[in-house]
């Protein structure tokens, strides 16, 4: 069977069968893996916010997706930008278990859930082409369990990823603190010519995967219902709308972004969309997906004002982008050193207290790029 004709069969098997793999003895081991995680025994850091003493709640949880065979993937990302994230922001690595054999061994996986406790093992199965938003909704359902008072926001985001943490720091803590905030890389909900010009569609914009953050009350309402639901309702919406071709193609698709921001948008009440600039959240230059290319959408560079950089699918690719954000990671190391552990005042602090003038510099002007 070829890859597309996997695909094309696992689109309609949206809810995948948990724990169904049996070769190996890889069973016993992430059956393993999945109940230390869901006794948050697999990111000790979430209990104490990175430093014990320091006041209020942390910034927030980041939930990067991942496969358990990328493993040379995660050592890169732990090397280089993960390791300058500061106490009250935190990165988990998301994987659920493979659909086939996997490539690493039982203990190399065992050996690294324990070594670095940033692993978290979700209770469903790994799907091995992108095709529904089972994972990330597990994802926000575990992070719901987390409790109110540990993060004001939980996010996702993926593995061919850098991320300036200084800089994501810096645009949550100056964020204004509203509850049902839905942050992220707005683009119009595009599928092609005849849905752009489609007035009767009820969903006219989309946020991006490379990384949406919420904060926690709204994945509290996310966690609640399960994925099929929050895709059948919108579907149903589309249906009401009479553009059954429409809801069909959606369905199909089931692009998790599209179909989370659209449930959201559908479903909750009085949520604040807070759209971050293009320049802040991008594909690296060179790379524009068809939505953007339709959309005309502008390339950017790494810059001062760079968060995150998505599509950086080779290790080529992750290295030279992080050698472009390095000077902006560093620079924001020394204007933002309030934020490390150790400096004058550091443990009286809260997390989500406002940076120095100086450390705000690099996120001014609020308004372009």
């Amino acid at each position: 069977m070829s890859y597309n004709q996997i695909c094309l069969h696992l689109i309609y098997i949206t809810y995948i069968v948990v724990l169904n793999y049996k070769s190996g003895g890889c069973e016993g081991l992430y059956r393993d893996l999945v109940r230390r995680s869901y006794g948050h025994q697999a990111v000790p850091s979430v209990k104490h916010c990175g430093f014990a003493r320091q006041k209020g709640p942390c910034v927030a949880l980041i939930g990067i997706q991942s496969h358990p065979d990328f493993h040379e993937r995660r050592r890169l990302l732990r090397e280089s930008w993960i390791k300058y994230s500061t106490p009250g922001l935190h990165f988990v690595f998301i994987l659920a278990q493979p659909t086939s054999p996997p490539i690493l061994s039982e203990a190399t996986l065992r050996e690294e859930f324990m070594a670095y406790g940033d692993v978290v093992y979700l209770n469903i199965s790994e799907v091995n082409c992108r095709v529904t938003g089972l994972k990330s909704h597990a994802f926000f359902q575990w992070a719901s369990t987390l409790g109110s008072g540990r993060f004001a926001f939980i996010g996702k985001a993926d593995d061919d990823e850098v991320v300036n943490p200084y800089q994501l720091r810096l645009m949550l803590t100056m964020h204004p603190r509203k509850d049902k905030a839905f942050i992220g890389r707005a683009l119009p909900f595009y599928f092609g010519p005849y849905l752009a010009k489609e007035p009767k569609f009820p969903f006219p914009t989309k946020f991006l995967g490379m990384m949406y953050i919420m904060s926690y009350d709204l994945v509290a309402v996310i966690g609640g219902l399960s994925y099929r639901e929050q895709l059948g309702q919108v579907v149903t919406r589309i249906k009401s709308q009479g553009l059954d071709k429409v809801a069909a193609r959606v369905r199909r698709s089931i692009g998790e972004d599209r179909v989370l921001s659209a449930f959201v948008e559908l479903k909750v009440a009085s949520v604040e969309w807070f759209k971050t600039l293009p320049c802040q959240f991008h594909n690296h230059p060179g790379y524009l997906t068809f939505t953007e290319r339709e959309t005309k959408q502008t390339l950017y560079n790494y810059t001062k004002r760079t968060a995150v950089v998505h599509k950086l699918k080779t290790v080529p690719s992750l290295k030279l982008a992080l050698g472009e954000l390095l000077p902006h990671i560093e620079g924001m190391a020394l204007d933002c050193a309030e934020w490390v552990e150790g400096s004058e005042g550091y443990e009286q602090r809260p997390y989500l207290a406002q940076p120095s003038a100086q450390c705000q510099s690099w996120n001014m002007p609020l308004d372009t790029c």
